[in-house]
């Protein structure tokens, strides 16, 4: 016995049919929300992307300038190089230019030593990566008070920055009127 299948009658069929649109149309919706959310993302991160580009090239185009700025300054750049010894030789350095200044202002004589002093480097200052060490220069025997200001004023214009640190003077009194005595003079170097 076989079944007889009904015929399909026209209120079925427009049934099934708006049944079938109905799902239709959800799956659309659906498909159309999830596809505008993901289009919004990707906007959004573009738009990121943009700005942060617009931003770096800001930040390329002001780092050109500073870059033309810099090399147009490079004889300020070697003033400043040259106002620092170099840490490798700076000692061989200032002991000759201490000995030429002492020789330019007339009292050579009257050193006894140079010597660098113990514990004399000290730390940057202000962020500089610079540090300075100390050298002590000895005298024997009375100086010309004319020769030492002008052996110091050497030192304090010379370059590499030689900074008189501190200086013992005494007055001889036995009516010398020029004449000093002078124990020693601590000198800071400059370097880096």
């Amino acid at each position: 016995m076989k079944k007889d299948k009904k015929p399909l009658e026209a209120t079925t069929l427009r049934s099934v049919l708006i049944t079938f649109v109905v799902i239709a149309l959800a799956a659309a919706s659906a498909g159309f929300y999830f596809g505008l959310s993901w289009l919004q993302s990707y906007a959004n991160e573009v738009n990121a992307t943009v700005v942060q580009s617009g931003t770096s090239g800001q930040s390329l185009g002001s780092l050109g300038g500073l870059q033309t700025d810099l090399a147009g300054r490079k004889d300020v750049i070697a003033k400043v190089d040259a106002l620092f010894a170099p840490t490798s030789n700076f000692q061989t350095q200032a002991i000759k230019d201490i000995n030429a200044y002492a020789d330019a202002s007339g009292i050579s004589s009257n050193i006894s030593d140079i010597s660098l002093s113990s514990g004399a480097t000290t730390p940057p200052a202000g962020g500089v990566t610079a540090s300075a060490s100390t050298l002590t220069i000895a005298f024997s025997g009375p100086v010309s008070y004319r020769n030492l200001v002008t052996f110091v004023t050497y030192l304090q214009k010379s370059t590499p920055k030689l900074q008189v640190a501190g200086i013992e003077i005494t007055r001889i009194a036995d009516g010398a009127d020029d004449l000093v005595t002078v124990s020693s003079i601590n000198v800071e170097v400059a370097t880096r």
